[in-house]
């Protein structure tokens, strides 16, 4: 039983899953989609906050239309807008090794500032302004 418990712990995630990919096409996008819903309902992230993560992922395109869309809709209220804007400020505060996370929320808050609310203007202007007021300078 021990030999069989070690030889479980060297297995690798990815090795797992292009192993069972290989046998159910497709198997692998799920089971990592399945995996990133159950991690977001652990940390408890609300699913709105889950399709602004999805919407600003590490994926070489940038966000889909109809994801911005969905998005924006969702900030026409107060709670839906906070959600946004504090997963926003989170993918904003990232490095330089995490610059597509930063470009494509810059993506999506243009994207808000046109079809969004006019309450998300103002916001993102006074924040953006209070930010770089408050940053020391360099």
């Amino acid at each position: 039983m021990d030999s069989i418990i070690g030889g479980l712990s060297n297995l690798r995630v990815d090795t797992v899953l292009s192993a069972v990919d290989k046998y159910v096409p497709g198997a692998q996008s799920k089971i990592k989609n399945f995996a990133d819903k159950a991690k977001a309902y652990v940390n408890n992230v609300s699913e709105l906050e889950m399709k602004v993560l999805e919407a600003t992922n590490h994926e070489p395109w940038g966000p889909h239309g109809s994801a911005m869309a969905e998005i924006t809709n969702s900030s026409f209220s107060s709670e839906g807008f906070y959600q946004i804007m504090g997963v926003a400020d989170q993918r904003l505060s990232e490095g330089p090794d995490n610059w597509r996370l930063v470009y494509k929320t810059l993506l999506l808050l243009e994207y808000m500032l046109k079809h969004g609310p006019l309450v998300s203007a103002a916001c993102t202007a006074r924040e953006c302004c209070s930010s770089c007021y408050s940053r020391p300078a360099s």
